[in-house]
C-alpha cells in the first residue's frame, strides 16, 4: 500500500477501493459494492483518452 507522501493516506484510501477489489473487478467483472463499482467505472471512463493515439497533422498535398 504505497502512501502518497502528501496527506498520509494510502493509495487505496485515496481511491476509495482496494487493489484486490479492482483486480477482481477487472478480471471477473464482479464487485459487491455498487458505490465502489461506480467509482472505478467513472475513473476508467475519465482515463480512456490515454489509450488513444495522439492526433497528428496530416497535410493534404
Amino acid at each position: 500500500m504505497p502512501i502518497d507522501g502528501l496527506c498520509g493516506k494510502t493509495d487505496e484510501e485515496n481511491l476509495g477501493f482496494t487493489y484486490a477489489e479492482l483486480d477482481r473487478y477487472i478480471r471477473t467483472g464482479e464487485i459487491e459494492d455498487n458505490v465502489k463499482k461506480e467509482i472505478i467505472d467513472k475513473k476508467h471512463k475519465a482515463n480512456l483518452f490515454k489509450l488513444q493515439l495522439m492526433p497528428v497533422f496530416k497535410p493534404e498535398i
